[in-house]
């Protein structure tokens, strides 16, 4: 059997973060425009939280938060919105240059960098009270150890580290599921 009929070359990781890179870049703009997330709703006062982390989060008034993967930053201005200081990171340029038109227009304060979470050159700081991330976050990275490291270098003494997370096989369950649907 020729290395041909076995598939494919393996790429690296350097290309794979390359190739999902680019993937968000271009699904930025189709999230910040979708029925899913719903920005006019988020501008009009509407949580971009959902309930799980409404009860688990607790207040989060003038604590200093760091939001890993922050995306366009939806989320990271909700926490400003509820009174946090809040630093969000996302690697995708658009995500970051959206979250930054959010923040212009909502008047909620946040600051955002563009920045590779398992870079480990990356120093956000490491006086955050709460390192914030949710949804969809651990299947992207390809070095765990490297991004607890930056969450750990991050956290000052006390501090403390929230993930809400599913595994995407929940999807595969769900013989109704249209994951289309919420993204026109």
């Amino acid at each position: 059997m020729t290395a041909n009929e076995l598939g494919p070359a393996p790429i690296s990781a350097a290309e794979a973060m390359a190739v999902n890179l680019r993937y968000w870049e271009e699904v930025v703009p189709v999230h910040a425009a979708s029925r899913f997330y719903d920005v006019a709703g988020f501008l009009a006062g509407r949580s971009s939280l959902g309930p799980i982390e409404d009860s688990e989060l607790g207040s989060v008034a003038g604590l200093n938060v760091l939001h890993l993967q922050c995306h366009f930053g939806m989320d990271s201005l909700e926490l400003a919105r509820r009174g946090a200081v809040v630093t969000g990171l996302d690697y995708a340029a658009t995500a970051v240059a959206h979250a930054r038109a959010l923040s212009r227009n909502s008047g909620l304060a946040a600051r955002f960098i563009e920045c590779n979470v398992c870079d480990p050159a990356v120093d956000a700081g490491s006086a955050y009270d709460l390192v914030f991330t949710s949804w969809g976050v651990l299947g992207w990275l390809p070095d765990l150890a490297a991004w607890a490291r930056l969450i750990a270098h991050s956290l000052r003494p006390g501090g403390r580290f929230y993930i809400v997370e599913q595994h995407p096989a929940i999807h595969w369950f769900d013989d109704d599921a249209d994951p289309a649907a919420d993204l026109a």
